[in-house]
């Protein structure tokens, strides 16, 4: 599922939560938000997302449960709605671990904290775990840590969440995106959501940032994959048309089925680039239309056109693309 994040600073009572999102995530401890304002949006808040049967995730701290009115957090959870409660700031182990008897907790996957995880777990009580996301360049985590966390979580069987930017609207103070991963710092989000989703497994996806724009949310809600590129005449027919991807492809080389034809000449001969779409010209004779998707570099071949290539933004897709996918070629604007 994909989730949004909504934060006080930017919220008002006209906010209507979108249909394509399923989570919301919000944090009631950012300090540069506490004013005389902040305990009715937040309560606000809480309301406007139950109404609409969204998942809440709040993460809060004991300074943010104050700045709500509240004495403790379980004064905060009879009057509000909660479905998952990420304790930051100020709370100890034995505290979490009580709390998880009244909601679902949510612990921090990126840090030491997610072994209290399997406390909560032996208490019967539901628990998952919510990587952070990083602000500040160059800070977002490695894949091999985030995959190696992942898979002890995996074996405590706590499902997993992760933070992809979104494309508009960022965060401030810096700007700069609110990525899990590093090196998903400035992918489009529909990269890194499919990225998350088939690299590293994680079924529920949060952006990190204020916005993501529709273009994107309506790619992330296709079932089929979409690959936004830019194909030369005469193959702009092949746009919107549904392909499989060979089972036994090689891992650089994606051969689609059902594509061979005839009477197909010889046009843009050239090198083949990382992310471009070919198609066999009849120099190949029985493998004359036949399309790929390469991977890797590769040399110039005579039976071989160029169709078109991936959009510069959308490369990232290559690394998820496998056997038996179905994917679509779009038009990318």
């Amino acid at each position: 599922m994909l989730g949004q994040s909504i934060y006080i600073s930017k919220f008002d009572e006209t906010f209507i939560p979108k249909d394509e999102v399923d989570i919301y995530f919000t944090s009631f401890h950012i300090q540069e938000e506490f004013n005389d304002q902040f305990s009715t949006k937040a309560k606000s808040l809480l309301k406007i997302l139950n109404e609409y049967h969204k998942t809440v995730i709040v993460d809060i701290s004991k300074r943010g449960i104050e700045a709500m009115g509240y004495k403790d957090i379980y004064s905060l959870l009879k009057e509000n709605k909660i479905d998952i409660l990420r304790l930051d700031f100020g709370f100890s182990e034995e505290e979490i671990v009580e709390i998880s008897n009244y909601v679902t907790i949510g612990v921090n996957a990126s840090t030491s904290d997610y072994h209290v995880a399997k406390k909560i777990k032996e208490k019967g009580n539901k628990v998952v775990a919510i990587h952070n996301f990083y602000p500040r360049l160059e800070t977002g985590l490695d894949e091999s840590f985030f995959m190696a966390r992942n898979e002890e979580l995996k074996q405590m069987d706590v499902p997993v969440m992760a933070f992809i930017q979104g494309d508009k609207d960022y965060r401030g103070p810096l700007f700069e995106g609110l990525p899990t991963l590093e090196s998903q710092r400035n992918m489009k989000p529909y990269v890194a959501y499919l990225q998350m989703k088939y690299l590293y497994g994680i079924e529920n996806v949060l952006v990190g940032d204020n916005g993501i724009s529709d273009e994107q949310l309506q790619l992330i809600k296709q079932d089929t994959i979409n690959i936004p590129c830019h194909l030369h005449e005469p193959y702009t027919h092949f746009y919107n048309q549904v392909f499989e991807i060979r089972e036994d492809s090689p891992h650089n080389l994606m051969r689609l089925t059902s594509t061979r034809s005839k009477d197909i000449k010889p046009a843009y001969v050239e090198q083949r680039q990382r992310g471009d779409i070919t198609i066999d010209n009849e120099n190949y004779l029985r493998y004359c239309g036949e399309i790929q998707i390469t991977k890797i570099d590769r040399n110039k071949d005579d039976r071989i056109n160029i169709m078109g290539t991936i959009d510069k933004d959308y490369l990232g897709l290559l690394e998820i693309l496998s056997g038996k996918m179905k994917i679509k070629f779009v038009q990318c604007s």
